[in-house]
This record gives structure tokens, C-alpha cells and sequence, in this order.
């Protein structure tokens, strides 16, 4: 299993947990805490990890 733990230090304090395994099953939460949101996406294949950061990447430019 490897994790990836991210903390975006601007003034909406968002948390990005990443975690994946060599099944290919990856799982991403972003959590914004001045909102109180959570963003939660699940995604499986050998390009999963990198698909589905794009897409809380964008969602963090979106609200951001």
C-alpha cells in the first residue's frame, strides 16, 4: 500500500489523502476545512492514480 498526504497551506486549508496499492485501486478525499467539504473519488487501472488526482486538482482550481 503507499499513501500520499498533502496539505495545501493557503488560506482555505485543504487536505489531500491519496492512497493506492499495486492492484491498481486508488482512493482520493480532498477536505477543505473552511468550507467543511469533502471530496471523495475512487478509480481503478494502472493510470487510476494519476486520473483521478487530476481530477481533485481541478476541482481544488475550481473552488479556489
Amino acid at each position: 500500500m503507499s499513501y500520499g498526504l498533502g496539505l495545501f497551506t493557503d488560506d482555505k486549508r485543504r487536505f489531500f489523502l491519496h492512497t493506492g496499492d499495486w492492484h491498481g485501486f486508488h482512493t482520493c478525499a480532498l477536505w477543505t476545512e473552511e468550507t467543511q467539504e469533502a471530496t471523495i473519488a475512487f478509480s481503478h487501472g494502472p493510470q487510476a492514480g494519476a486520473a483521478i488526482e487530476r481530477l481533485l486538482l481541478t476541482r481544488l482550481q475550481s473552488t479556489g
